[in-house]
């Protein structure tokens, strides 16, 4: 197993939940890990964080050179824009013995792109710590994910309502490989 993250934060992470995985610090739109793969795998809306068709286009090719000929790939992505909800204000929590976190949620939409402020408020039983993110994602049209998997070679489809979070999810294949069982 090989993960790829633009943060190293994110693969300090990873690293302690998965200790045997090679962990690679890298870019979704140009990356080579010099060997191919069964199955690739891209939830959590990370192709969302490319900043325009061209990366999208760009990451898409980048997948399609790590797979191999038989194998598949699995694409979570990331709302369009007219699913993405401006001007919510959301609430999440959630507590353990010893720590509740509460995250505030602002959402907007900037030149084409969804921006989600988010405070947390972090309690532990002597302190209170206030964490700020912002998270800017480009609001593709479902084409725009599939017209990149084609232009890279890759036979592709969405199930709209499949996925972890039911945004949707894109199967694809090499382009041309018969659907069904595989005999070697």
């Amino acid at each position: 197993m090989v993960g790829l993250d633009a943060s190293q934060v994110m693969l300090d992470a990873a690293a302690i939940r998965a200790p045997s995985a090679q962990l690679v610090l890298g870019d979704l739109a140009d990356f080579d890990l010099g060997r191919r793969f069964d199955a690739i795998v891209c939830l959590f809306s990370s192709l969302g964080y490319l900043r325009d068709t061209g990366r999208l286009r760009s990451a898409a090719a980048s997948i399609a050179r790590h797979l191999n000929r038989e194998g598949i790939v699995l694409v979570e992505p990331w709302l369009t824009a007219e699913q993405f909800g401006t001007g919510r204000i959301s609430v999440d929590t959630g507590q353990s013995a010893h720590r509740t976190v509460a995250r505030i949620t602002r959402s907007s939409v900037v030149d084409g792109r969804a921006v989600l402020a988010m405070d947390y408020l972090v309690a532990e039983a002597d302190v209170t710590e206030h964490i700020t993110e912002r998270h800017e994602m480009t609001l593709f049209a479902h084409a725009d994910y599939l017209e990149g998997m084609r232009t890279a070679g890759l036979d592709a489809q969405l199930d709209g309502d499949a996925g972890p979070a039911g945004r949707g999810l894109i199967t694809a294949r090499s382009a041309g490989l018969r659907r069904g069982l595989h005999t070697s």
